[in-house]
C-alpha cells in the first residue's frame, strides 16, 4: 500500500478538530487543523524534536493556498510518511477544484459530513456565540447570510411576531442557510467520499478503515485503543448529542418551520435528502414538520 497525502473537507462543527488530532496521534503522519499551521499554538503540533510550536502568522483564511504551497508548507514543520490537513479546504474552494482536478500531487481527499439537522443546531450556536462578540463586522456577516432567503426570514418573523434583528432568530437562519452549500458542495467532485461524522466516532473499524485510505498506512490496534480513550476536546462535546430526531422535535415551531422550509427549498433545487439518505442517514422524522411550507 503506497503513503499519500490527504484532505478532509468540511463544512465544519463535524469533529473536524477531533479527526485531525486523532490523526495527529500516529507516529508516522503530520495533520492540522483548519488553518492552525500558521498558528501552530495546538499542542499537539510538534516538529522533529517533538517541541510544541509557537504562534507565527494567523492571517490566512481557509483555503487560500493551491495544493501545492499547502503541502510544501506542512512538510517543514517535520519529517512524516503522510501529510495531510482536515477543514482547511471545503469542497466549494477554487483551489481544491484545481489542484484535484489537475492532481498536481498524490493526495487523497474525503469530506466530512454530519447530519444537517444537528449541523445546524450547533451553526447556530456559533452564530449567536459571534453576534456575541460585538463586532460588528461579523453582525453583517449573519445578518447578510440569514436574510439569503429573505421570504422565509420575513415570513417567519410576521407569523411568530420576531423581531428581525433577534440574535437567535438570525442567528437560526443564517444556520438554515448551510443547507443551500451542503446541497451544491456534495456535486462538485466526482466519486469524492463522504464520511459520516457519526459513524466516524463511534465505529473503530470504520475508523480504521478511513484513515488507512486517507494515508496509506494500515493503523495498529494500540493507535486506535489510543485514539477512543481520548477525552471530548471541544466542550460542547462532553454533553449528550441529542438524535437528530430528538433535536428536531426539540425545537420551537418556528425553528422547524424554518429548517423545514429550506429544507424543502434546497431538495427542489439539488436533492440534499437522497444525498445524505445514500450516506445512512434517516429522515423520515421530518414528515411531522409543519405542514405550511414557507415559500
Amino acid at each position: 500500500m503506497s503513503v499519500h497525502n490527504f484532505i478532509v473537507t468540511s463544512h465544519g462543527l463535524s469533529a473536524t478538530n477531533w479527526f485531525s488530532k486523532s490523526i495527529n496521534m500516529h507516529p508516522e503522519v503530520m495533520c492540522v487543523h483548519g488553518n492552525e499551521k500558521n498558528l501552530f499554538d495546538k499542542a499537539h503540533i510538534k516538529n522533529d524534536e517533538g517541541i510544541s510550536i509557537s504562534q507565527k502568522n494567523s492571517t490566512q483564511n481557509h483555503g487560500d493556498e493551491s495544493i501545492q504551497q499547502h503541502f510544501s508548507s506542512l512538510s517543514e514543520v517535520r519529517t512524516a510518511k503522510s501529510y495531510g490537513s482536515v477543514h482547511y479546504y471545503r469542497l466549494r474552494d477554487h483551489n481544491l477544484q484545481a489542484g484535484f482536478n489537475s492532481r498536481e500531487l498524490n493526495f487523497n481527499i474525503a469530506n466530512l459530513v454530519r447530519n444537517p439537522v444537528n449541523l445546524v443546531n450547533s451553526s447556530a450556536a456559533h452564530y449567536l456565540n459571534t453576534l456575541s462578540s460585538g463586532n460588528l463586522n461579523m453582525h453583517a456577516e449573519v445578518f447578510d447570510t440569514a436574510v439569503k432567503q429573505s421570504q422565509i426570514y420575513c415570513q417567519l418573523a410576521t407569523m411568530y411576531k420576531l423581531k428581525m434583528l433577534d440574535p437567535y432568530f438570525l442567528s437560526f437562519m443564517a444556520a438554515c442557510m448551510t443547507l443551500t452549500m451542503l446541497c451544491h458542495e456534495h456535486n462538485l467532485i466526482d466519486n469524492c467520499p463522504h464520511i459520516p461524522m457519526e459513524k466516524l466516532v463511534t465505529d473503530q473499524k470504520y475508523y480504521s478503515e478511513v484513515f488507512s485510505f486517507l494515508t496509506g498506512i494500515e493503523p495498529s490496534e494500540s493507535y486506535i485503543n489510543q485514539v477512543f480513550s481520548q477525552n471530548a476536546i471541544n466542550q460542547h462535546a462532553n454533553k449528550r448529542v441529542e438524535s437528530a430526531e430528538e433535536q428536531y422535535g426539540a425545537w420551537q415551531e418556528w425553528q422547524k418551520m424554518a429548517f423545514y422550509s429550506v429544507w424543502d427549498a434546497v431538495n427542489k433545487q439539488g436533492g440534499i435528502s437522497k444525498q445524505y439518505t445514500k450516506l445512512g442517514y434517516d429522515f423520515s422524522f421530518l414528515t411531522t414538520s409543519p405542514s405550511t411550507i414557507l415559500l
